[in-house]
């Protein structure tokens, strides 16, 4: 809406990937329309930057904090170990989201731009239970135990049956 001038000058831009190396997910905004947005996936403590291009529609002067903007402008920006302690989650009844705000202060109104990310968190694997490890080298040393007995009955088949019993102890 432009009535009286009070409505947007221009359109804002994020751009957070400009290699095209960093990963994008496919996020569902809305359950009845079916909006579907590609957000870049971030982890807990990892940089966010990029930069934001600012696209004026018409010759005007927006007002900026340092001054005036009187043509298109690009402004680069970095924030450093972004804390980042929960993962990005839609549900029914929540919205768990992390976004980009850029807000460009004027006159009558302000002009705000968001960008949503996706945050991911790294999954720890569960530690191995000691009792299926203490129980894999019962059975280990029951086969051995099991080889040398055996070995003793066959004596003509001792280094085979040594060999085997050696092979099993370095698995």
């Amino acid at each position: 809406m432009d009535l009286l001038g009070l409505g947007s000058k221009g359109h804002i831009d994020f751009i957070l990937d400009p290699q095209g190396q960093r990963k994008q997910i496919e996020v569902k905004l809305d359950d009845n329309n079916n909006k579907r947005s590609l957000q870049y996936t971030y982890y807990d403590g990892e940089d966010v930057g990029g930069s934001v291009q600012i696209k004026l529609k018409k010759r005007s002067k927006l007002i900026a904090l340092p001054g005036e903007l009187t043509e298109n402008t690009s402004i680069d920006f970095h924030f450093p170990n972004v804390e980042k302690p929960y993962e990005s989650y839609i549900g029914i009844n929540v919205k768990l989201r992390y976004f980009l705000r850029l807000t460009i202060i004027r006159r009558f109104t302000n002009t705000i731009a968001e960008r949503d990310i996706c945050v991911q968190q790294l999954s720890q694997y569960p530690e191995i239970n000691n009792k299926i490890e203490n129980h894999e080298q019962r059975l280990l040393k029951q086969l051995n135990n099991e080889c040398v007995r055996t070995s003793q009955e066959y004596p003509s088949h001792q280094e085979e049956f040594q060999q085997r019993s050696q092979q099993l102890s370095n698995n």
